[in-house]
């Protein structure tokens, strides 16, 4: 299948086909010592229950794949770790984490699978874990500490589902977002269709790890006034997302974001924690992270185990046998007679069953009539999205194997109107498709007959199946199936409608943030420019005064005393004018310029200027080759670029870099000054575009430079991001439109092959 964009169905068939994710080496490998035989025998299953517990708990893929198999036959929902190891007993623990495929043994610190660095991304989950406990704890939440826990652990596991599935394409996210500085949500939804929140609520659903989790997994990025009070899982979805902003600003791991989704403020708030309370968590997370290093694998000096690579290969091939010895029971337990199939089919079918559950059931209920004739058992269900301009067909092998495609139907195939006797598979899908030439090769419909699914004057979809499947019994049960084919296919377009109302609705919280700024600083406009008519007048006149008595002044105590007085009334006309200029800053007139000249410019304008450093610090200009021009205004980029330069000299240790490159798009030129100075801790980051805000007391600046350059790089179409840490330095980037303009992806290469639902034409 071709990687890029997806929707909502093709999401559902990559979900469905997962029957694991990759577990950590280290993981794995202790879980199968601890059950080993000699060891049980000799302890007993009650002695090591309570460290396979724990250990199982430090890994999302294996927790969340426990409760998966436990819920499967439990009478009641699982929903802790330790519940579900109680509930499958140690052998049954044994052989899920010897058919779970694991990672590829770490070969270092930046080891990476698909993109994703597991071993950071790990650090990250069991942070955010340990901290959402912790809160938990604090604001005595009724739930149990374990699931707080596992909530926590599992709230990125959508990151997994992607990577695993789409890793091409999920790369290139990692990519964007580092590049960018940006949120990784946003890039998975620009080159994939669906962000990790979707796709891991997704999983949650069909591995039945309860709503809690879910609503955990799916709305952690939302701001703490966008979760409805009705939920009754919102308490947990704040401790859930507090901990990760909290993980994040902490620099546990790496979630592969570069920024945090929201600010922690409202949900501290929310949940009625202060200062202290945040101050008094953090250190008791850094306490228990530290305490449990060794346990979960997480300090610096601990390898992979010794058995890690062998792991690999032994897991994946038990994964396959499972798999097919899963198939052959699936085919022991097929009944030959029709009516006892499609009582099969309503009982395999539930109120939570999505499209593609529908079709493969649908498939595999024609399918077993004609599974033994000698022209052909292969049996394909689809199903037609006329909103989408989709079909979505599952072809079912001779072999029990399940094959996934998706289609462009041709203009006008909207399903409204009947197929009539369209009997043969040709004449059905070709007034579908308009073409068969998509179908050629993907499944051979020749001696097979077309079945309608037609319910309420609509086509939903259909099966094509050996003509020996097609009896009278299953033609008179397709009104039925084609009532539960259009069910589902409209509760799964009310899904995807609320998952993309969950994403409007954080769309419309940082659009509400942004009408504030706007309005504050209309305000600020109309404010300078009566403060500059008001002020300025009887200003020009005190200093007017001045000058006179200084001309007049007998001594020169005098004179100096009547000139500080122009001086400060010239001062504050300044900071009028500046102010002014901040607020209603000159319309751009945008061009196209060369980046490197304007650094050049820009760091010999600094160099000659009367600035204290001018002289001691020294600016190095680094571009890369064949950077696109940028697109804005020049001239307000360059006062960019001296206030950002003049702030890293005052800043930097004697070094100043300025660089220029593109972004892997082509889309955006990024400029960058990177000072070698002691940098910014949190709250002046926070700060850092407040006007007038400066964290130097003593001769220091007026405060507006930063805002000001914000303003200025907004109005061209451009962003500014700050990266800075106490002792590293700080890098500021101002990413600006290029004047040339190519695809994201570089018009992805559609001969290569990818491993997810393809689309037909």
């Amino acid at each position: 299948m071709l990687e890029g964009k997806i929707t909502m169905h093709d999401l559902d068939v990559i979900v469905r086909q997962l029957d694991d994710l990759p577990a950590l080496p280290a993981v794995a490998a202790r879980v199968l010592a601890l059950t080993s035989p000699d060891i049980v025998a000799a302890s007993g299953a009650s002695a090591v229950i309570d460290e396979v517990t724990a250990v199982l708990s430090a890994d999302q893929a294996l927790a969340a794949r426990l409760l998966w198999l436990a819920n499967a036959s439990a009478s009641r929902p699982v929903r802790t770790v330790s519940a579900a190891v109680g509930a499958l007993g140690i052998e049954a623990v044994r052989a899920a984490v010897l058919s779970n495929k694991v990672c590829e043994p770490f070969e270092g610190p930046d080891a990476r699978v698909g993109g994703l660095d597991q071993r950071a991304f790990w650090r990250h989950s069991l942070g955010v874990a340990f901290a959402a406990r912790l809160l938990a704890e604090r604001i005595e939440l009724p739930i149990d500490g374990e699931e707080v826990f596992l909530a926590g652990l599992v709230h990125d596991i959508g990151k997994l589902v992607l990577s695993e599935s789409l890793p091409k394409s999920y790369a290139r996210c990692l990519a964007a977002a580092r590049s960018h500085n940006g949120n990784l949500a946003d890039w998975e939804r620009k080159a994939i269709g669906v962000d990790h929140l979707v796709a891991g609520r997704r999983l949650a659903h069909r591995w039945h790890l309860g709503s809690a989790i879910e609503n955990a997994i799916w709305l952690h990025h939302q701001p703490s006034e966008a979760i409805p009070a009705s939920l009754a899982d919102a308490a947990l979805v704040r401790v859930v997302a507090l901990a990760d902003t909290l993980a994040h600003s902490r620099r546990i791991g790496f979630s592969g974001s570069m920024v945090a989704a929201q600010s922690p403020d409202g949900l501290v708030r929310a949940l009625g924690l202060g200062e202290v309370d945040m101050s008094a968590l953090a250190a008791r997370l850094d306490e228990q992270l530290d305490s449990n290093a060794s346990l979960f694998g997480l300090a610096d000096a601990e390898t992979p185990a010794p058995s890690a690579a062998s792991l690999v290969q032994a897991s994946a091939e038990l994964g396959r046998f499972g798999e097919r010895m899963r198939r052959h029971q699936r085919k022991l337990s097929v009944q030959a007679d029709a009516f006892v199939a499609i009582s099969d089919f309503a009982d395999g079918m539930s109120a939570e069953s999505s499209l593609p559950d529908v079709l493969l059931v649908l498939a595999e209920t024609f399918g077993r009539a004609g599974a033994n004739t000698p022209a052909g058992g292969e049996v394909v269900a689809y199903s037609l999205d006329a909103q989408a301009g989709t079909m979505l067909a599952v072809r079912l092998g001779r072999d029990g194997r399940s094959h996934w495609r998706t289609f462009a139907l041709a203009a006008g195939a909207t399903g409204r109107g009947l197929p009539g006797d369209a009997s043969s598979p040709a004449e059905a899908l070709g007034r579908l498709l308009g073409s068969l030439d998509a179908w050629d090769g993907w499944a051979d419909i020749t001696a097979g007959r077309h079945g309608p699914l037609v319910c309420g004057g609509r086509w939903w979809g259909g099966v094509i199946c050996p003509v020996e499947a097609a009896d009278d019994s299953r033609r008179a049960m397709a009104g039925a199936l084609a009532l539960t084919l259009g069910l589902v296919q409209q509760r799964s377009r009310a899904d995807a409608i609320s998952e993309e109302l969950a994403g409007a609705s954080q769309l419309l919280a940082e659009t509400r943030d942004a009408l504030a700024e706007a309005r504050t600083l209309a305000a600020m406009g109309e404010l300078a420019a009566g403060a500059g008519h008001e002020i300025n007048t009887p200003l020009a006149v005190v200093s007017g005064r001045a000058q006179i008595m200084r001309q007049r002044a007998q001594s020169p105590e005098q004179r100096r005393t009547w000139q500080t007085i122009a001086d400060q009334a010239q001062r504050i006309s300044d900071i009028i004018t500046d102010l002014m200029d901040f607020a209603n800053p000159a319309e751009p007139r945008i061009g196209p310029f060369d980046a490197a000249a304007a650094l050049s410019e820009a760091a010999n304008s600094f160099s000659s200027s009367d600035h204290p450093q001018a002289k001691s610090c020294r600016v190095d200009i680094q571009v890369e080759d064949d950077v696109p021009a940028a697109l804005a205004d020049r001239g307000q980029v360059q006062a960019v670029l001296s206030e950002l330069i003049a702030n890293a000299a005052a800043s930097s240790a004697g070094l100043v870099v300025l660089s220029a490159s593109a972004d892997e798009s082509r889309r955006h030129v990024l400029l960058r000054v990177r000072d070698d100075g002691q940098g910014m801790d949190d709250k002046t980051l926070a700060r850092a575009y407040t006007p007038f805000f400066s964290v130097h007391k003593a001769g220091r600046r007026r405060g507006l430079g930063l805002p000001k350059a914000k303003r200025y790089v907004e109005n061209n179409g451009g962003r500014i991001l700050i990266d800075s840490e106490p002792g590293k330095g700080t890098v500021v980037s101002v990413q600006l439109p290029a004047a040339e303009k190519e695809a994201l992806e570089g018009d992805a290469d559609h001969d290569n092959q990818q491993d997810g639902p393809s689309t037909g034409s």
